[in-house]
């Protein structure tokens, strides 16, 4: 259990009010290439992320969503971005992130093995 008060939450018109804003600033960009948009308001699961959803789906404008800035970024950075390569570079990634997690965990357990191993002696 968190230590400290509950978080207050918005009203729903102050959730109404953050969505009008974020939409008036994604409007004043233009679209000249992708927009990210980041923060725990925008990757949780939040009143305001489910009304910006709401507002872009109903534009006809069906965001990919990142719970992970790293990947998002490295997404946005790769070379030749296009629909033809997403399914490579969504197989690529989840490799590449399942090899780290256990080069962690791996390493994990030796320190831990090595430690233990220096306790018993």
């Amino acid at each position: 259990m968190p230590d400290g008060p509950e978080p207050p939450t918005a009203s729903p018109r102050d959730r109404c009010r953050g969505v009008r804003c974020l939409i008036a600033t994604l409007d004043g960009l233009g679209r000249t290439g992708p927009i990210v948009v980041a923060g725990s308001l925008l990757t949780d699961d939040t009143p305001v992320r489910d009304g910006l959803l709401g507002v872009l789906r109903a534009r006809g404008t069906f965001p990919l969503i990142s719970r992970d800035p790293a990947v998002a970024a490295a997404w946005l950075a790769r070379p030749g971005r296009s629909a033809a390569t997403h399914a490579a570079m969504h197989a690529a990634m989840h490799a590449a992130m399942h090899a780290a997690m256990h080069a962690a965990t791996r390493a994990a357990t030796r320190a831990a093995m090595h430690a233990a191993m220096l306790g018993a002696g």
